[in-house]
């Protein structure tokens, strides 16, 4: 997990952790699995073995797992390609129980395992509906419960490719937070070139040189442009409001 992030590759090294990971696979821990595989995604390190091996004991040993660890396992066995349905019908029954204590990046990582993974789990996609309907709303006064504009991208893409019968109510909620974390990300960098502005001006004092001034206000477009947010996190978004036929203006 740690070379993970650092985002270094060392094959032979992955190779022997797949090599003790399929032959000790009934020892490992729910939270020794959910990091290994999700390493092992993370890396692009697709060794069959391993997530077969790790399947039968994460099916049994599921109701020891807790929100975080079961999105991470679904996340890492569908972008790996792996579409066991057994597997994914038990994660999917027991994130229902635990729905309520997952973060916003547990909520969007389920969303895309699922998605990804081409699973339909009805009772899964109502229970997600009411929670971001929830957290868009009534939720919004618990900070441990927003969601990142990263997180409401999986979501929205997922929740438009894990059913054909969408929820508006729940599109329209997304939309005003995806909105609210948009325009959060032009305050911030407005907040952030006023204070370079003032750091710069009072080195400019010490100095004794002539003072820098404030450019003319730009509009939020050109502001967007200069925070981190990407676009190929609003590109996912457009694409997934277009697949739920929401009309929206």
């Amino acid at each position: 997990n740690s070379y993970h992030k650092f985002r270094i590759r060392p094959l032979p090294l992955l190779a022997a952790v797949a090599d003790y990971t399929v032959a000790n696979a009934k020892r490992f821990c729910p939270h020794s699995t959910s990091l290994v595989v999700s390493a092992l995604c993370q890396l692009d390190y697709n060794d069959s073995r391993v997530f077969a091996a790790l399947a039968p004991f994460i099916c049994r040993e599921v109701r020891y797992y807790d929100a975080q660890e079961v999105a991470m396992v679904a996340h890492a066995y569908a972008k790996m390609g792996y579409r066991e349905e057994v597997l994914f019908e038990r994660l999917g029954s027991m994130f229902l129980r635990l729905i309520g204590e997952a973060d916003g990046k547990a909520l969007s990582m389920v969303c895309y395992g699922f998605a990804r993974a081409d699973v339909r789990h009805s009772a899964l996609v109502k229970a997600l509906n009411d929670e971001i309907i929830f957290r868009g709303t009534v939720g919004v006064r618990y900070p441990n419960l927003a969601l990142k504009l990263e997180s409401l991208r999986l979501i929205a893409w997922g929740m438009s490719k894990m059913t054909k019968e969408h929820d508006q109510r729940m599109y329209f909620v997304l939309y005003n937070m995806i909105k609210a974390r948009v325009y959060e990300a032009v305050s911030n960098q407005r907040l952030r070139e006023r204070v370079e502005l003032s750091k710069a001006r009072r080195q400019a004092r010490k100095k004794r040189l002539k003072e820098p001034q404030e450019e003319d206000r730009l509009p939020a477009d050109a502001m967007l442009a200069k925070t981190d947010v990407s676009p190929n996190d609003l590109s996912a978004i457009l694409a997934a409001y277009a697949r739920s036929k929401m009309n929206i203006h």
